[in-house]
């Protein structure tokens, strides 16, 4: 995403587990030359538990910007993620 460009996403995690058994980070981070000496620029714009979310990010930096899932239950989980912007 380009930087001030903005996101509005849901997603939905089912069947679901427990919510404490289903993990998500949404985060972003800068794209660097090989052998750059800048520094990427991390952010980390929600962590938490339970089976989904929705919202808006305007990207404060150029970069990629997304999510993180982890599923901790023994069952298989999908994850349907719906964005537009």
């Amino acid at each position: 995403m380009k930087k001030g460009a903005t996101l509005i996403y849901s997603w939905t995690a089912f069947p679901a587990a427990g919510p404490e058994e289903f993990e998500s980070d949404f985060h972003g981070h800068t794209l660097e030359p090989e052998g750059s000496e800048k520094k990427m620029t991390v952010a980390t714009y929600k962590q938490a538990k339970g089976w989904g979310a929705n919202g808006a990010l305007t990207a404060p930096f150029d970069g990629i910007h997304g999510w993180y899932f982890k599923n901790s239950s023994a069952n298989p989980i999908v994850v349907r993620v719906r964005i537009s912007g």
